[in-house]
């Protein structure tokens, strides 16, 4: 399969669901959604989800299971919350990236039907490819077979790269809210108090050095 139709295919259900979702939160989903980093640790995602996709169909395992499911959507609430990520954004964010991992296992079901024998070479080089591009989780990598118990390895990594982007996602609201009080500086929207106490930019996971250097440098009103 072409990861870049699959990530295509998933960032065009990503922007049309939370902007229609989350209508309000349309400039962080461009913002979330242009991330680079944000992007790699999806793709590898998508990737690790062919992986568990082969897995079960060579051990005769069904795709959907309800209770694993809820656990990982139960975990990224947690996380969220920990992040001071909105998790309410963050479950469906990721509710729309598992269903189109569901989607990718599905189609290497009906594309191998019975061919078992296939299905262990297409894995096989799957983890070389991942292997190649994928050094530093090398280590988990070498551990995945056509076993069944390999499917934790892969849910293991799949949770470094859900925590990568909801790590990016952190980074990526801090800029937006650093934009945002800058482009009101600019306007002339704050007095002099704005920084001499009045308002704790930290509270709002707002970067006061850059905020205060765009002062200095843009002459803003204080």
């Amino acid at each position: 399969m072409s990861i870049s139709r699959e990530i295509k295919a998933l960032y065009q259900s990503l922007q049309d669901g939370l902007e229609k979702e989350f209508p309000v939160e349309k400039e962080w989903v461009n913002e979330a959604l242009i991330d680079n980093l944000i992007r790699d640790n999806l793709e590898f995602r998508i990737r690790l989800s062919e992986l568990v996709g082969l897995i079960k169909f060579i051990n005769n395992l069904p795709i959907f299971v309800p209770e694993v499911e809820q656990k990982i959507l139960d975990g990224i609430r947690v996380a969220s919350s920990a992040r001071n990520l909105n998790p309410i954004i963050t479950n469906s964010f990721f509710k729309t990236v598992m269903e189109h991992s569901k989607v990718v296992q599905t189609q290497f079901f009906e594309l191998l039907r019975d061919k078992v024998d296939d299905a262990k070479q297409m894995l096989d080089k799957a983890i070389v490819s991942l292997k190649q591009d994928r050094s530093q989780n090398m280590k988990q990598l070498n551990n995945i077979t056509s076993s069944k118990e390999s499917l934790q390895v892969c849910r293991e990594l799949i949770q470094t790269a859900t925590n990568g982007v909801l790590e990016e996602m952190v980074v990526v609201s801090q800029k937006l809210e650093t934009s945002r009080w800058i482009a009101m500086l600019r306007a002339g929207l704050f007095g002099a108090k704005t920084f001499s106490g009045q308002v704790n930019l930290r509270s709002f996971n707002i970067d006061s050095t850059a905020v205060q250097d765009t002062v200095r440098t843009n002459n803003v009103p204080r």
